[in-house]
């Protein structure tokens, strides 16, 4: 109980934790299109996987898309007059190459969190792990795709080799969306502009290096918003005291429950 009291109070500070420059560990947002806009990529510094794993249960805003000037995704030099279409795709990435090659992948989902079931752990979902050898590889393109992030949001030329579309490009086999090819990215069509409750949501899931196949860690859900918002709505997962505590209660009760049926008897 006191980790949980201790990410709130953490989640507090971290919230809008989007950063000026790329740091080891960052989550880079980032979107791409086959239509109207196709000769640049918008990527998006989010913040550090350690805020992430500290958030509060909940939607904590981390930015808004809408606010960077010329390289807001709403202007119409990046994706043309309109963002909100199926040919505009997105995903989240982040390594801690430095470390032991944990990644960071979304998958695109239309998660019960944002339904207000926060507490919801997502079992439907998530990709297998790996060795720490065997991440390496999507490790090393994120990391190159880091080199493009300057400041919060980028705009970058798809000519750049470490953009986002010519590093997720590469055969799934040794790119960052290594896992399900299909699913790591989303698109924006389901959102509709003039409505703030409008969304589309991608699964975040921490990929450490373990046993090969078994499950990676659920973090919760990113949603995009109509009016350029994105929030991270965190999973509140249980910790083994909590569980013991539940037990205890649920023993206790299951012994009143015999000793009242023992003296009416």
């Amino acid at each position: 109980m006191k980790k949980l009291i201790l990410s709130a109070v953490l989640a507090v500070g971290l919230a809008a934790s989007a950063h000026a420059q790329y740091v080891d560990g960052d989550l880079i947002l980032g979107f791409r299109t086959t239509g109207a806009g196709s000769t640049v990529n918008l990527q998006v510094d989010l913040g550090n996987l350690t805020a992430f794993q500290a958030y509060a249960p909940g939607g904590t805003l981390l930015t808004n898309l809408t606010g960077f000037g010329s390289n807001s995704i709403s202007d119409a030099s990046v994706f043309g007059a309109s963002w909100n279409r199926s040919d505009v795709l997105w995903g989240a990435v982040g390594t801690l190459n430095s470390v032991d090659n944990t990644l960071i992948a979304s998958e695109a989902a239309a998660s019960s969190l944002l339904n207000g079931l926060a507490t919801t752990q997502n079992t439907t979902g998530g990709y297998g792990r790996s060795s720490s050898g065997g991440l390496a590889t999507a490790s090393a393109r994120i990391t190159s795709l880091s080199t493009t992030q300057t400041s919060t949001v980028n705009v970058v030329p798809t000519t750049n080799s470490n953009s986002w579309q010519v590093l997720e490009q590469i055969p799934p086999a040794v790119s960052f969306k290594r896992w399900t090819p299909g699913l790591f990215e989303n698109n924006t069509s389901a959102l509709n502009l003039s409505n703030a409750s409008s969304y589309v949501a991608s699964d975040l899931w921490l990929i450490a290096p373990g046993t090969a196949g078994a499950p990676s860690t659920f973090l919760g859900t990113l949603a995009l918003f109509g009016n350029g918002n994105v929030e991270f709505f965190a999973a509140a997962i249980p910790e083994p005291s909590t569980y013991a505590m539940i037990l205890g209660v649920a023993a206790l009760g299951f012994v009143m429950i015999r000793r009242r049926q023992q003296s009416l008897a």
